[in-house]
C-alpha cells in the first residue's frame, strides 16, 4: 500500500519540477544551481503564471498529478480543524489549476466499435476524469487569487506536521475499513476465517510500517498520545507554539507531560516551569487547571469513517495506555465493566462496549500466560516463538501475540498494538450473535478446537514416519508444541474459566491466526518434503528421456508408461517433452521451479558448442567498432518515452 503521504509528495514534486523546468533559461538554471533554496508558494504561482504567459501545453500527467495534489491535500484538509489555516496551499493549487487550465490536453474519448455489433455502455467515458472529488470542495475564486504573504515559519511547520499526521490518520482509517469489510464477509459466509485473519494481519502490518515512517520523519510522534496532542489543538500546546521558541516536539512532549503525568516532582517542576514562561496567576497556575488547558480542543477521530464515535481509537490508546502504566507500576489490572457481553443474551452495540470483556477477559489472562512462558517448564510447549530464526514467522502470522508481548516488556502502547487491538474487537462486534446464526463467536471457537486436534494428529503422524528427513524433525516438534501449546490454553488452562479461555484464545481473529499459522507452517514443511521426494523421481525420468533420445539405454516400458503419463499435463514436463538432444537441463530446470532465464542459461552452461555459436553468430551481426565494443557502447539511440497515467471516472 503506497500511503497518501507518498502519492501527494510524488504528485506534487512532479508538478513543481515540471513548472520549473518549463520556465527555466540557461540565466535562471545557473542562478538556481548557485542559489538552491525551498520552493515557496508565491515560486510556484509565478511559475505557473509564466507557463500560462508562454501557452505552453500541460501533458496529460503532469495535469493528473495535479489533480491528484488536490485530492488528497482536501482529503486531509476537511479532517482538520477549519480555523487550522491549511487552506492557502489547497487554494494556490486550485488556483494554479484553473490558470493552466486552457492549456489542459483534450480530453480522450473511446470510439464505440461498429464492426462486432456490440455495444459498450462504458465506451463514451472520458478516461482523464479527475474532478470526482471537488464537489465538496468551498467555492474559490481563482481570478481574485493573489499568493498570500510571508508566514510564520513556525506556524507553516506546525501545519505541515499537522497535514503529514493527518495523512497517517486516513490511511489508518482506510485499512480499518477493510479489516470490518473482510469480518462482514466472513460473518455473511462470503470469504473463510483464514482469509479475514490473513487480511487483518496485513492490514496491523501495514500500520506498524507507516507508524514507523511517521516516527522516524516526526521523532517526536511516537504513540497516538502525541498525535492527539498535535492534532487536538489544546489551549495549551497552541500558546506554548506561539508565545514560546519550543520546538515542536517540546511543545508537544510538555502537554503529553501535563496531561498524563502523575503528581510528583517532576510535574510539580513542569508546573513551575510553564508558570513562568507565561506568568500565570497562582489560581490557573495549578495542576489540575493546566491538565484541563492541556486536554485537546479537536476530537481527530470524528472525521474519520471507521476510528471515531463508539469506535473511539483515542479512547482506545488511553485504556492501552492505563494498561502499561499499570504494567510498569506493577498492579493489578481489573476492568470496571459497565457493559457485561454475552453474544447469545446481550450483544454489544459498538466497540466500546466491550472494553471492560477486553481488559478481564482477553488482556489480563493473554498476559498472565505469556508472562509465565510456559516452555521455560515444559519443553513440549516450546513455539516457534522460543526459536530465533523462526521469530519472524510468530510476528507474520500472529501479530497480535507478538504486540502483546512487546507490551509486557516495553510497556508502550504503540500505535499498532491500539490498531491490532481494535481489530481484535472489530472481528467480535461483526462476528457475534444468537446461536442461530451460522456463523458466531462460539463456533468459530468450535470449529477451530476441532481443526487444531486434527493438524495436531496431523503432525504426530507425520513424525512417525520411518523416511521423515532429518532436518525436517526439530520443525514438526516445533511445531507440535506450538499446537499442543494452543490446545491447552483454549481448553486446559486452569487459571481461567471455559468461557474466558475461549474469549482470550479463540476469538475470531485470534482463531484465524492459529488456523493461519498451522496451514501455512505444518502443511507447508509436510508439502516441501512430499516436493523433496518427488526430485529424484523429476529427476530419473529427465535423465531416461534424455538417454533415449541419445540412444544410451534400452527402452523400459514402466518409465515409457510413466512419461506418457505425466505428458498430459505440466507437472514434470514445463511445455512439453523434449524431443531432441541439448534438452535436459533447461526442462529440468523449469520442472523443479527455476525461472526461464535461469534454465537457459544454465542449459547453455552444459552446451558450449550452441553458446560458440550464438556469440559467433551475434559478433557478425555486430556493427560498432572495436573501441566501441571495449568501452561498451550501444549503437542503438535511447528513445525517450513518456508514461501518461491517467485516473479513470468513478462511474466505473
Amino acid at each position: 500500500m503506497s500511503s497518501r503521504w507518498h502519492q501527494y509528495k510524488a504528485a506534487t514534486d512532479a508538478v513543481v519540477s515540471w513548472l520549473q523546468r518549463a520556465t527555466a533559461t540557461k540565466a535562471t538554471k545557473a542562478t538556481a544551481t548557485a542559489t538552491s533554496g525551498a520552493t515557496t508558494t508565491k515560486s510556484i504561482w509565478a511559475a505557473a503564471v509564466a507557463v500560462a504567459e508562454m501557452g505552453l501545453p500541460v501533458p496529460a500527467h503532469i495535469w493528473t498529478e495535479l489533480a491528484t495534489c488536490i485530492r488528497l491535500r482536501w482529503m486531509a484538509t476537511r479532517s482538520l480543524p477549519p480555523d487550522a489555516g491549511h487552506m492557502y496551499f489547497l487554494f494556490l493549487l486550485r488556483a494554479v489549476r484553473s490558470k493552466l487550465a486552457p492549456l489542459r490536453p483534450t480530453a480522450t474519448r473511446r470510439k464505440p466499435a461498429t464492426s462486432s455489433g456490440l455495444s459498450n455502455a462504458f465506451a463514451a467515458l472520458a478516461v482523464d476524469d479527475d474532478n470526482d472529488d471537488d464537489g465538496d470542495m468551498p467555492p474559490f475564486d481563482a481570478s481574485a487569487y493573489t499568493p498570500p504573504p510571508h508566514e510564520d515559519p513556525r506556524m507553516a511547520q506546525l501545519q505541515a506536521d499537522q497535514f503529514r499526521t493527518m495523512c497517517f490518520v486516513l490511511d489508518m482509517d482506510e485499512l480499518m475499513g477493510e479489516v470490518r469489510a473482510v469480518w462482514a464477509a466472513f460473518k455473511q459466509g462470503e470469504t473463510t476465517l483464514v482469509a479475514a485473519a490473513a487480511v487483518t494481519n496485513h492490514s496491523v502490518r501495514v500500520v506498524e510500517s507507516l507508524a514507523s515512517e511517521l516516527s522516524l520523519e516526526l521523532p517526536y510522534l511516537q504513540t497516538l498520545g502525541e498525535i492527539d496532542i498535535l492534532l487536538g489543538q489544546s489551549m495549551l500546546f497552541h500558546r506554548l507554539v506561539r508565545c514560546t521558541d519550543l520546538s515542536l516536539g517540546d511543545a508537544v512532549e510538555r502537554c503529553f507531560k501535563m496531561r498524563w503525568a502523575p503528581a510528583d516532582d517532576t510535574l510539580d517542576a513542569l508546573v513551575v516551569d510553564t508558570i513562568r514562561l507565561f506568568k500565570l496567576s497562582p489560581k490557573v497556575g495549578t495542576i489540575p487547571a493546566l491538565r484541563r488547558l492541556a486536554t485537546p480542543r479537536f476530537d481527530w477521530t470524528s472525521t474519520t469513517k471507521h476510528l471515531g464515535g463508539g469506535s473511539n481509537l483515542d479512547q482506545l490508546y488511553i485504556l492501552m495506555a492505563t494498561v502499561a502504566t499499570m504494567l510498569r507500576n506493577r498492579q493489578q489490572m481489573e476492568a470496571d465493566v459497565v457493559f457485561q457481553w454475552d453474544e447469545a443474551t446481550a450483544p454489544a452495540p459498538c466497540i466500546s462496549a466491550l472494553h471492560g470483556t477486553l481488559i478481564n477477559d482477553i488482556l489480563v489472562p493473554l498476559l498472565s500466560v505469556l508472562t509465565q512462558r510456559p516452555s521455560k517448564n515444559d519443553d513440549s510447549f516450546r513455539t516457534s516463538d522460543d526459536f530465533r530464526f523462526t521469530k519472524g514467522i510468530t510476528a507474520t502470522l500472529q501479530p497480535y501475540m507478538t504486540l502483546v508481548n512487546g507490551l509486557a516488556k516495553n510497556t508502550v502502547a504503540t500505535t499498532e498494538l491500539v490498531f491490532a487491538t481494535q481489530c481484535l474487537l472489530v472481528s467480535i462486534l461483526a462476528v457475534q450473535g444468537p446461536s442461530s446464526n451460522a456463523i458466531t463467536c462460539a463456533s468459530v471457537a468450535a470449529s477451530t478446537i476441532r481443526a487444531l486436534k486434527a493438524a495436531y494428529r496431523h503432525v504426530l503422524a507425520a513424525m512417525q514416519r520411518p523416511d521423515i528427513a532429518p532436518n525436517n524433525v526439530d520443525w514438526l516438534q516445533t511445531q507440535a508444541g506450538a499446537l499442543r501449546f494452543s490446545l491447552w490454553a483454549a481448553t486446559s488452562n486452569a487459571d481461567a474459566t471455559p468461557e474466558v479461555r475461549l474469549r482470550t484464545w479463540l476469538n475470531p481473529w485470534m482463531a484465524g491466526q492459529r488456523l493461519l499459522e498451522s496451514a501455512l507452517s505444518v502443511h507447508f514443511v509436510l508439502g516441501i518434503q512430499i516436493m523433496d521426494d518427488m526430485k529424484p523421481s523429476v529427476i530419473l525420468l529427465h535423465t531416461y528421456n534424455a538417454l533415449r533420445i541419445t540412444g544410451d539405454v534400452a527402452p523400459i516400458a514402466l518409465l515409457d508408461d510413466i512419461s506418457d503419463l505425466y505428458a498430459r499435463g505440466s507437472q514434470i514436463w514445463v511445455g512439453s517433452r523434449p524431443s531432441k538432444r541439448g534438452g535436459l537441463v533447461k526442462a529440468l530446470g523449469l520442472s523443479i521451479g527455476s525461472t526461464s532465464i535461469h534454465a537457459f542459461t544454465a542449459s547453455e552452461l552444459v552446451t558450449p558448442d550452441e553458446k560458440v555459436a550464438k556469440r559467433q553468430y551475434h559478433d557478425r551481426k555486430d556493427r560498432r567498432s572495436k573501441l566501441q565494443k571495449v568501452h561498451g557502447v550501444t549503437t542503438a539511440r535511447a528513445v525517450q518515452r513518456t508514461t501518461c497515467y491517467m485516473a479513470l471516472s468513478r462511474s466505473w
